[in-house]
């Protein structure tokens, strides 16, 4: 049953990406490390992206087919959002950061 393998599959999914995003929440806090922050950023996304299929797929309506693609492509300008906010605060070449800049 299709359904149901796209349910379950969804929402394990969606439990990982919870656990994820958790420890990266955890980790940025305890270390303050920049990087920590961008994973934990891209896990959240991930995280409403799985919460999105979930529901859809535990809702068969006639409306939860069009909730993939809208979300996903909301959540693809979120990302872009977030890569152009890294690349304006890190103009300079990665080994240059990596040396001089300690919250990496």
């Amino acid at each position: 049953d299709i359904e149901l393998v796209t349910r379950v599959m969804a929402w394990v999914g969606f439990v990982c990406y919870l656990f994820q995003a958790s420890v990266r929440f955890y980790v940025g806090r305890i270390t303050h490390k920049q990087i920590v922050w961008h994973s934990f950023a891209v896990s959240v996304v991930n995280l409403i992206f799985f919460m999105v299929l979930g529901v859809a797929a535990s809702y068969e309506h006639e409306w939860s087919w069009k909730a993939d693609p809208i979300a996903a492509v909301v959540l693809v300008f979120v990302m872009v959002g977030e890569s152009t906010r890294i690349l304006v605060q890190h103009p300079t070449d990665v080994s240059v950061q990596m040396r001089f800049n300690s919250q990496l």
